[in-house]
């Protein structure tokens, strides 16, 4: 069974979070994430292509420091669509807690068959053993079995251009909350606009819009201009919390 439509308006109107896959070294790009607190909730910390082989002390350092201005930082981890070894998952789970202090992790590479549901189920219920932080699962598309929702706290629906963002009918008696939209290519501040609205009515509550591209959309964050109005579009606050 495949996710459908939120029926309550009020959900629909309350206010979304942002967040965002912050494929970025520390520094200047990590100060502006905290600048966008409260409307920034959550952003993804990736040291390469996952904890690394070591920790990197300006790592733990940035992570601690974005964390006590109050937004959750997860580690990513690839899953290889279910088949990368569970044992190697959880290894990389372990060094994200031990070396980083991370808030959850955001899982990426998902396969959304129900046939692999089990494999999630183990990743989930070991996350929360070891933490009891936040587990983001990413598909990147809609049309996720329905017994996901048992095995995640939030499911990215849709990763891709703005130019290919046309939204699914979103999701049936679940919290907007529990999705998140990630969206690339929205060049100028009105196709941005335009997007966080169309998230809006579909019941999405977590969103990331960027105006960058290809070869990797996640390696920066939007000019000041576009940012604040980003803000300002999920949230509702044109003055963002100063560093």
């Amino acid at each position: 069974m495949s996710i459908l439509k939120v029926s309550s308006m009020a959900e629909r109107r309350s206010g979304q979070r942002i967040a965002i896959p912050a494929y970025f070294a520390p520094g200047a790009y990590w100060a502006q994430v905290e600048t966008g607190y409260p409307t920034v909730g959550l952003a993804v910390v990736n040291p390469d292509s996952g904890p690394g082989n070591r920790p990197d002390v300006s790592y733990s350092r940035q992570i601690a420091q974005t964390t006590s201005q109050g937004v959750q930082v997860l580690g990513y981890i690839t899953t290889s669509y279910g088949r990368r070894s569970a044992k190697t998952v959880k290894a990389q789970v372990d060094a994200y807690n031990e070396w980083y202090g991370v808030s959850g992790i955001f899982f990426d590479e998902v396969c959304s068959r129900s046939g692999v549901q089990p494999y999630y189920a183990n990743l989930y219920g070991y996350v929360k053993t070891r933490s009891e932080g936040t587990v983001v699962l990413n598909p990147g598309a809609n049309g996720i079995s329905e017994s996901y929702m048992t095995v995640s706290d939030i499911i990215v629906t849709f990763e891709g251009a703005y130019d290919h963002y046309v939204p699914q009918l979103s999701e049936e008696n679940y919290s907007p909350h529990r999705f998140w939209h990630l969206i690339y290519g929205a060049h100028s501040a009105r196709t941005m606009e335009h997007a966080i609205r169309l998230s809006t009515e579909r019941g999405v509550g977590w969103i990331y819009v960027t105006p960058d591209g290809h070869p990797n959309p996640w390696d920066t964050l939007p000019p000041e201009s576009y940012w604040s109005k980003e803000l300002f579009a999920a949230g509702g606050s044109r003055r963002p919390k100063a560093p």
